[in-house]
């Protein structure tokens, strides 16, 4: 499986994105409207940091396996069975 590059991520970078954490058995928390502000490794290179400000953050496993469709960036997380959503559209619906 290859790691997650941060520049893939630059498409989604500056402008407003919906995020969502959703489980293996399709429960998903609240859709988020944010401005990803930066997305870079963490300093143990295990995560990509999705910095929304200088403090706040969402931790991605950078061995996540990515798919992207369209306006939708996903990363699944085979270990924790979690799938991290980003999406560029004005709105969602989940």
């Amino acid at each position: 499986m290859e790691s997650i590059d941060p520049k893939s991520l630059s498409p989604y970078l500056s402008i407003p994105v919906y995020v969502s954490i959703q489980d293996e058995n399709g429960e998903e928390a609240p859709w988020m409207e944010k401005i990803i502000q930066q997305a870079k490794l963490c300093p143990d290179g295990t995560h990509i940091r999705l910095y929304f400000d200088r403090r706040d953050f969402l931790a991605i496993p950078r061995l996540s396996r990515v798919t992207e469709e369209g306006s939708q960036w996903t990363a699944y997380d085979e270990r924790t069975q979690l799938a991290y959503v980003i999406r560029r559209e004005e709105t969602c619906y989940g």
